[in-house]
């Protein structure tokens, strides 16, 4: 048999609603329902996280093969273009030349070169400054002669320069004690040609 509950109260109540079961049974109800759906939406949330990471792990690895095909299609690429070079070296040297030699010849038609400075390239090859014979064309002697007059205190100024039909315009030939050293525009694409070839 139920027991009475007594409970003493010092304050005033405006008024006092009892609680029935049954509604509190009803909440209780709905709170388990709503905790529940939030459980099935938790999980729904970490599948959805889960599959997100499982989709993304795969873009990376395709990302990843991906670069290695690129690296190993720029690898091989630059194998193609050393095997052509190799395979053209020659082609490719002779053609510069060319080109070099129409140039040069083009400047030397023109009169669009300065002989002073083909002077002075052709002494750095010299191993010895004294006693030494330097020959240009004819025009260029012209020239050197009018360039000296102008300016007498230029190194090329206190050189024995001297004129010769053997030597072309844009060339000269130097003799010194140690032997002939020649600035002639087949030997200096000759350079040129070797330089090429070394550097390809």
């Amino acid at each position: 048999m139920a027991q009475a509950l007594t409970v003493k109260i010092n304050k005033k109540f405006q008024n006092i609603d009892v609680i029935d079961k049954s509604l509190l049974k009803e909440e209780l109800d709905q709170m388990q329902l709503r905790k529940s759906r939030l459980e099935e939406k938790r999980e729904d949330a970490a599948l959805k996280h889960q599959r997100l990471i499982s989709e993304l792990e795969k873009e990376k690895e395709q990302l990843k093969n991906l670069a290695s095909a690129m690296s190993n299609a720029i690898a091989e690429m630059d194998k193609i273009h050393q095997y052509a070079i190799a395979q053209h070296k020659q082609e490719i040297v002779r053609l510069s030349v060319e080109i070099a030699r129409k140039i040069m010849l083009k400047q030397i038609e023109l009169k669009d070169y300065n002989i002073a400075d083909i002077i002075e390239k052709t002494l750095e090859r010299s191993p010895d400054r004294q006693n030494i014979l330097i020959f240009v064309s004819p025009d260029d002697y012209e020239f050197c002669s009018n360039f000296i007059k102008e300016n007498e205190n230029h190194p090329i100024a206190k050189l024995n320069i001297n004129s010769s039909p053997t030597v072309s315009n844009g060339q000269c030939k130097v003799d010194t004690s140690k032997g002939i050293i020649e600035y002639f525009i087949d030997e200096h694409l000759a350079r040129i040609s070797d330089a090429l070839g070394a550097s390809l």
